[in-house]
């Protein structure tokens, strides 16, 4: 006959042991082990589809040739790297941080939903030393390009002069508009030379004739 003793035992609930490893495969299924090697190992890609060249302070009415060049050469280099190599590239030239949204001059031209979502993966990286900086966010492996800011717009300080406004640079259809209006004025001024100097050698050869 059980005593007391072991009878209160058999009502107890036994402790929950570790899992025994013996006879289970890792944790982790190999389809997930595959998609994280396969994110970690994916290159930077850029998208444009939410790029804004509207906003004052970045549209690039100051970024010239030299710069654009940078610009593209740094964006080239980046998507060499593999998406886990670019977010702990804080190192130059590319400096590579998170933004800080306490201490910006403005905030992506987004939707509320949709910057409340990627806030937290928003970035941005050097072009080079005091170039300016490129402006986004990124999902999975693709950076969304937002601003391009060769002002230092976004983070201003007396350093770089503050924040710098300037007028949007004209598209190829206004600057070859007034490069021809300007050659039409200068046509036009050959032309009342041309008339001019006619005139005076009418009047020279009428008073020639006269004498």
């Amino acid at each position: 006959m059980p005593t007391p003793k072991e009878e209160r035992r058999s009502y107890i609930i036994p402790k929950p042991g570790a899992p025994s490893s013996k006879g289970m495969g890792s944790l982790i299924s190999e389809t997930a082990k595959k998609t994280i090697k396969k994110y970690a190992e994916e290159n930077v890609i850029f998208s444009w589809q939410f790029f804004d060249r509207g906003h004052e302070y970045f549209n690039c009415g100051n970024a010239d040739q030299g710069w654009l060049l940078n610009c593209l050469d740094t964006m080239k280099k980046v998507s060499g790297m593999k998406v886990v190599e670019f977010k702990v590239h804080h190192q130059k030239p590319l400096r590579v941080h998170p933004h800080d949204w306490n201490v910006v001059s403005a905030k992506f031209p987004l939707n509320e939903e949709l910057f409340k979502q990627i806030e937290h993966d928003a970035y941005q990286f050097a072009i080079s030393t005091a170039r300016g900086r490129v402006h986004g966010f990124l999902i999975d492996n693709v950076f969304y390009i937002v601003w391009l800011d060769p002002d230092h717009n976004l983070y201003p300080s007396k350093k770089h002069g503050g924040i710098v406004k300037c007028d949007p640079p004209d598209d190829c259809y206004d600057c070859y508009s007034a490069e021809l209006l300007a050659l039409e004025e200068e046509r036009e001024e050959i032309y009342s030379e041309i008339d001019r100097y006619a005139l005076e050698l009418e009047l020279r050869m009428n008073k020639n004739d006269f004498y």
